[in-house]
């Protein structure tokens, strides 16, 4: 989902001084239903202040965690200025003013739940990109950056575990390699995460940024790196949501793609112009690829750890 750019600032500051209070040292794993195909974006079901549940999208492409207007009422959530301990806006909506939100009191998932959530209220065009994707919020890195996020598409299954730190021994008692990390990086001031992968077409091989975004079900990239590569139209066309507006996108066929020790063979993306990030091109890595296999989402230690037996048009790269 492309609601990374209504944000103009980080919101590290924002959980860091309100994320928390008063959680327990020994906070439990959080077990989360994926009621969505392991290839589209996750969504889950979620209790916000004990009212009836909501569908929640699980969202790496989003800075902060959002709510649709309506939900701050009947789940009576207090709007106010999301502003620092100083008394700054560190969340701004594009024309400037300064972002509604507030605080989630309980954020419950089954059995188990969160606290003193904080969650940003939606814009009008963002709005109706979550009407779209049929959900009423998003879950953002500021909420997931204190968890290790593991996905098993094949339980439909996401799990949030309160990993202080992530060691080699706790890599392996999960079931994944520890040698096979995807070094992940800072999108300039986005605050999002950024990898790195090898893509083939045509006219050659070319490394290409892309920003980790659960929130996308369709990998995109830049229309600059496609015409590179001589990525190939396939005829099709798509229709994409953002905060901007619907627009119409070709689809490509890239012959191959690395991430990692992983090769996805004969991907279909969809390209876009805009740049996703301060640092230049940038295109978006979306559930597509990314739920093809179970993952491992350290935010924190920016480490991506794929399962090593990797399914559905991948294979394993010596």
């Amino acid at each position: 989902m492309k609601l990374s750019k209504i944000l103009l600032t980080s919101t590290t500051l924002l959980l860091s001084c309100s994320y928390g209070a008063g959680q327990q040292q020994d906070e439990p794993v959080h077990t989360l239903r994926v009621l969505s195909k392991p290839t589209e974006a996750p969504r889950v079901k979620g209790s916000l202040n004990g009212a009836p549940e909501v569908v929640l999208g699980i969202d790496t492409g989003s800075t902060s965690s959002i709510l649709r207007p309506e939900v701050f009422g009947w789940a009576g959530i207090e709007r106010k200025s999301l502003v620092g301990s100083d008394g700054r806006a560190i969340i701004k909506y594009p024309d400037g003013r300064t972002a509604l939100g507030g605080y989630v009191r309980t954020l419950v998932f089954g059995d188990t739940g969160l606290r003193n959530i904080p969650f940003v209220e939606a814009s009008r065009d963002v709005e109706v990109v979550l009407v779209q994707h049929k959900v009423q919020g998003l879950l953002g890195l500021n909420l997931l950056k204190h968890f290790v996020t593991l996905f098993d598409p094949k339980r439909s299954e996401l799990r949030l575990m309160p990993e202080p730190h992530l060691s080699a021994q706790r890599v392996a008692e999960l079931g994944f390699v520890v040698s096979d990390r995807v070094r992940l990086e800072g999108a300039g001031e986005t605050g999002l995460l950024q990898v790195t992968l090898r893509v083939k077409g045509p006219e050659g091989s070319e490394d290409c940024k892309f920003i980790l975004d659960t929130g996308t079900g369709m990998t995109e990239i830049p229309k600059s790196a496609a015409d590179r590569l001589g990525l190939r139209r396939t005829g099709a066309l798509h229709e994409v949501y953002t905060e901007r507006g619907l627009y119409r996108t070709a689809e490509v066929n890239a012959m191959a793609i690395n991430l990692g020790r992983a090769t996805y063979l004969d991907l279909k993306m969809i390209t876009n112009e805009s740049p996703r990030a301060s640092s230049g091109e940038v295109g978006l890595l979306g559930m597509d690829v990314m739920g093809r296999q179970k993952f491992l989402l350290d935010v924190k230690g920016q480490s991506l750890y794929l399962d090593p037996s990797v399914t559905l048009g991948v294979s394993g790269k010596d």
